[in-house]
């Protein structure tokens, strides 16, 4: 007896690459938000200078996106060896982040239009990265 179609496509690595990286993004988003609602509460509740709330509000959404990304994305479990190979994908998309944006700058590309093609190139290579190398 043959499997359904249905069965196939679940099982499609395509697929399983597909929902990897939907779930990446929303993972992304919420993140963006706990980095956004951190930075503004040392800010306008501690009275963090802006630098310093900017950190920390960094330092506290890459800890969140690695370890819900483990859970959700990726179904691995998280290891300091995958935290420190994160932090490097993380330093290389933010490279990548700001080469893309810089160009743009140099193209005459107003910052604010300059950062959407740089947002997408930094979600793809940390995502490729984090697939491919991290969670592997």
């Amino acid at each position: 007896m043959t499997k359904p179609a249905t069965d196939t496509a679940k099982q499609s690595p395509l697929n399983d690459l597909l929902r990897q990286a939907v779930t990446f993004g929303l993972v992304g988003v919420v993140n963006t938000l706990v980095g956004l609602t951190v930075f503004y509460g040392f800010l306008f509740v501690v009275g963090a200078p802006p630098g310093v709330s900017n950190v920390i509000g960094h330092c506290v959404a890459v800890c969140g996106s690695f370890l819900l990304n483990s859970k959700f994305t990726f179904n691995r479990r998280p290891s300091a060896k995958r935290a420190i190979q994160f932090l490097f994908c993380f330093g290389v998309s933010l490279a990548v982040n700001l080469a893309v944006l810089h160009g743009g700058i140099a193209m005459d590309l107003s910052p604010g239009i300059a950062q959407l093609p740089a947002m997408v190139a930094y979600t793809g290579v940390f995502f490729l990265m984090s697939r491919f190398l991290v969670f592997k």
